[in-house]
């Protein structure tokens, strides 16, 4: 499968983000961490409670597949590291495709906290921005 995931400047893209008048600070390093893997982002929100209750950011119709592989990685390494209550993180096909935590876990009926969905959204992000600029986004993990 080829992917355009090629991570940029880690300096440069974040102050492109630092620029942005108005992201929420709890999402800032996964807008960051999308952005270092050369995917766009629109729009973002750290969740509230009186809205949406998690964090979620929007990226182009034509990175689905790259931020589809970002996600497995990411879920994949939740999973036997959480494996009481991951938080799973999902594409929502709004009307532009929205990243964002599956808020209740239907196979465990668990559900999250804003505030642990945040802390997960930053650590993310982080992961993300620390991955070498060689990682192997074709890697099959099942492969062993």
């Amino acid at each position: 499968m080829k992917l355009r995931i090629k991570k940029r400047n880690i300096q440069e893209v974040r102050s492109a983000v630092d620029q942005i008048e108005d992201i929420d600070p709890k999402i800032k390093d996964l807008v960051i961490g999308f952005r270092v893997w050369s995917i766009p982002t629109i729009n973002s929100c750290q969740g509230h409670p009186d809205a949406r209750p998690y964090p979620w950011l929007t990226i182009p119709f034509e990175y689905i597949k790259e931020a589809g592989r970002i996600l497995c990685e990411w879920n994949y390494r939740q999973g036997p590291t959480n494996p009481i209550n991951p938080v799973i993180w999902i594409i929502d096909p709004t009307a532009e495709p929205r990243i964002r935590p599956l808020v209740e876990n239907p196979y465990r009926n668990l559900s999250h906290e804003l505030e642990s969905l945040q802390e997960d959204a930053i650590e993310f992000g982080q992961f993300l921005q620390g991955l070498s600029k060689d990682f192997d986004w074709s890697k099959d993990w099942f492969e062993e």
